[in-house]
């Protein structure tokens, strides 16, 4: 027995809804892993304190993606190409991206994509040619590019800090030397005085009186290079202070994030 058309029509209706809401689902499935995949890479990026383990990253998350990719880092004068974790590109396509890397924040040719910022270039080499899936990874992509673009800066910001400690740490280090040559000579000033005193109290006749204000007079004046030493060193001590705070800020922080980790 044959159902009626209506029937049929509406069941074929119901049938393509149910088809099309899974297809929804699996999609919002998806692009929910791939944000959650993001938001992992943008914490851990956190850890990185060379651009080394930001790469790994990089390329980790892109197998997530199912991406074909390469990158670009211009960070200080200096350019770096990869086209995986370890592996720099080719002289081809490194200057691909140097004539790239001006054409604007998203620029499509052949079925492949570049997304440039001022530090960071990220060529996708196999963008998808479903327009939904293109997009959701362009916007993806989009985030993950400012991403690095603000990690690499904060890098070079990083590196900034720790050339003025560096030379901050070699004034100290002289500053030190210094205080150390200056102390060996006011001892030895300070012997020397104290032996001419003596001799002077016998050569000079001086009496009991005199010879105790002569005393003061040079307590005082060894009490002042005494103080004049102190103040050096405490300000040396102080820069250690402010060199070991610094030292802290700048130190690698813990991993906040298993790469494995959900």
């Amino acid at each position: 027995m044959q159902c009626s058309n209506q029937p049929c029509d509406q069941f074929d209706q119901l049938k393509g809804l149910a088809e099309s809401a899974r297809q929804a689902a699996f999609q919002s499935m998806i692009a929910a892993s791939a944000y959650g995949a993001l938001m992992l890479f943008i914490k851990n990026s956190f850890a990185a304190v060379t651009h080394q383990p930001l790469v790994e990253l990089f390329f980790d998350y892109m197998d997530s993606l199912g991406l074909s990719s390469s990158l670009q880092i211009r960070s200080r004068g200096v350019i770096e190409t990869w086209c995986g974790p370890h592996q720099p590109t080719d002289a081809i396509e490194a200057e691909l991206f140097e004539a790239l890397k001006f054409k604007g924040r998203v620029f499509d040719f052949n079925h492949r994509t570049i997304f440039n910022a001022t530090n960071v270039s990220i060529l996708i080499k196999n963008m998808p040619e479903d327009v939904e899936d293109y997009g959701r990874k362009k916007d993806i992509l989009a985030v993950l590019l400012e991403c690095c673009e603000a990690r690499i800066s904060s890098l070079e910001k990083q590196d900034v800090l720790r050339e003025i400690l560096n030379l901050l740490i070699e004034s100290v280090t002289d500053l030190n030397k210094t205080l150390k040559k200056n102390n060996d000579k006011t001892v030895c000033f300070m012997e020397q005085l104290m032996e001419e005193v003596r001799i002077s109290f016998d050569n000079l006749a001086l009496t009991e009186e005199q010879e105790e204000d002569f005393t003061m007079m040079v307590d005082k004046t060894m009490g002042k290079l005494v103080e004049m030493h102190m103040d050096g060193w405490d300000a040396a001590d102080k820069f250690k202070k402010i060199i070991n705070a610094a030292n802290e800020q700048l130190a690698t922080p813990p991993n906040l994030l298993q790469k494995n980790q959900v």
